[in-house]
């Protein structure tokens, strides 16, 4: 009988219980002792889950970092770093130094959140910075980032780690890693929702996300159950309510918006998840709207009229008279694929580029050319994307009055709608925008840019008439010459930012100092 080695274990279990326990100078031996196991203290599946254990940062299902091995951005994820673009010098080769800065923190930052006057930044001990100022929203439309100084984070203190933030115009929202609920109206002060449904749901670790809107907070459950809270009309006073660490516990009701029944989509991957009903995974809010994605594919609107009172809100919602709306244009393959965008000129005329068609119609009305106007630019044929032959919507986001629905991988699918849009309205499809390698896509009402499987940032403006340049421009850093990998982008109001970590091939004297500085921890 052969005695047991770490060879007959299986590798799941190997790397989970064993390889992922062990400390960094142990790692490193155990790795040359064994090709096999040298093979796997090398897989992006171990550094995938250090990553998560070590400093709280979470790979993108689909992998955004082609080629990039994950042990390697384990080494270097200790120092990120913060850089901030304003949006109407996106394009610019060199950006100036007044339209481009850095945001300067002494942590271990692993997630970056913009709204329009600050950015929010969490780090691997679940910490929460601040960069900017926390304006009230009538201010939100002058309001604009101070590029060209050094802008100093604030620490919101909260009296336990924070694993993921929501930032609406008026208040900033929360979950901690006890699954609580946490809103905060200032920089100064936090409240822990209390209602015996969340806390049941915090006992059991069910809630997945949390969503600030203008005048009410979304909060999703892993269940896929969606719950709302109305919160102007039950902050407490602080000096009349029980304080917890500094912190105050309130209580307020929730209600719960059911989704309907909805049509079966295509399935990309065959398997038991297509076999089962539709779960809502993902949401979005804004000032009256809250956007829904499912496992499947499906995106969903629920609209809250403006004019309803907040006391008629929840009796609305809890009547059913406030109710999910499936929106097919932002879902189907079949019904994007109609769009005219993908339709390819069937005349001369619409085969000419915008200033041709703006001659040949003065001619025939003036029977002479008219001369170019003051800083018309001629500008090529429209551009005719490949049309999606699969589709699956897999990111949702809400930029002002702009749904953002789209699809991530080497060839992905954009599309823009409107809060409010009805089921029968078509989405907006900029041609400039499809088939891109995309793994995060951001925008602004005058920018757009998008996270590259590579981590480059690549980014458009948008002109007066609405239209973007053909193609993109890559988004760099001022007087560096060192090479950066992005791990995510945010954008917000007129700045745009990125998390970025420095990419250059590590040599022999750097790769032993970080073993020896491993082995150190080790001895610790």
């Amino acid at each position: 009988m052969h005695s047991p080695t770490l060879a007959s274990i299986p590798p799941e279990v190997l790397t989970d219980n064993i390889l992922l326990r062990l400390p960094l100078r142990d790692l490193i031996a155990i790795s040359a002792c064994d090709k096999y196991l040298a093979i796997l203290c090398n897989s992006d599946a171990l550094w995938q889950r250090k990553l998560r254990l070590d400093y709280d940062f979470t790979v993108p299902r689909d992998r955004p970092l082609e080629n990039v091995s994950l042990k390697t951005v384990y080494q270097r994820i200790g120092s990120p770093r913060l850089f901030v673009w304003k949006c109407e010098h996106i394009t610019h080769p060199v950006p100036s130094h007044r339209d481009f800065c850095e945001l300067k923190v002494d942590r271990r930052v692993v997630s970056l959140v913009a709204t329009h006057s600050a950015f929010y930044a969490l780090d691997d001990e679940g910490k929460l910075y601040a960069w900017g100022e926390k304006v009230h929203w009538r201010r939100l439309l002058t309001y604009k980032f101070p590029f060209g100084s050094e802008v100093l984070p604030v620490h919101i203190k909260l009296p336990t780690p924070i694993r993921a933030i929501s930032c609406g115009s008026i208040w900033i929202t929360a979950i901690d890693t006890f699954s609580h609920v946490w809103f905060i109206p200032d920089w100064k002060q936090a409240y822990r929702i209390v209602n015996p449904m969340l806390e049941q749901l915090s006992s059991e670790a069910q809630v997945a996300q949390v969503e600030s809107g203008w005048r009410f907070i979304a909060i999703l459950t892993r269940s896929g159950e969606l719950h709302v809270v109305q919160p102007r009309s039950g902050i407490p006073n602080p000096g009349q309510n029980l304080e917890l660490n500094g912190s105050i516990i309130w209580n307020t009701p929730l209600r719960l918006a059911t989704m309907p029944p909805l049509p079966n989509l295509p399935a990309i991957n065959v398997g038991e998840e297509e076999a089962l009903s539709p779960k809502l995974v993902k949401i979005a809010a804004s000032e009256a709207t809250i956007i829904g994605l499912t496992d499947q594919g499906h995106v969903l609107q629920l609209s809250i009229p403006v004019a309803v009172g907040e006391s008629i809100l929840f009796e609305a919602l809890e009547c059913g008279k406030i109710q999910w709306e499936y929106l097919p244009f932002l879902s189907e393959v079949e019904k994007v694929r109609t769009d005219p965008m993908y339709s390819p000129p069937e005349t001369e005329f619409e085969k000419m580029d915008p200033w041709t068609q703006h001659v040949t119609r003065f001619s025939r009305v003036f029977g002479r050319c008219p001369p170019p106007p003051y800083g018309f630019l001629q500008m090529p044929p429209r551009i005719v994307p490949t049309p999606p032959c699969i589709l699956k919507i897999s990111e949702i986001f809400i930029s002002d009055n702009d749904i953002c629905a789209y699809s991530t991988g080497p060839s992905s699918t954009i599309l823009i709608g409107s809060t409010g849009m009805r089921a029968s309205d078509r989405a907006e499809v900029f041609p400039a925008h499809q088939n891109r390698p995309v793994a995060h896509f951001a925008r602004t009402e005058h920018t757009a840019a998008f996270l590259t499987p590579q981590g480059k940032i690549m980014g458009w403006e948008r002109t007066a008439r609405g239209k973007y340049a053909d193609e993109p421009s890559m988004m760099t850093i001022p007087d560096s010459t060192k090479g950066w990998l992005f791990l995510s982008i945010t954008a917000a109001g007129c700045h745009f930012s990125g998390l970025a970590i420095e990419w250059e091939e590590l040599d022999a004297d750097t790769t032993n100092a970080y073993e020896s500085a491993s082995e150190d921890e080790g001895d610790d």
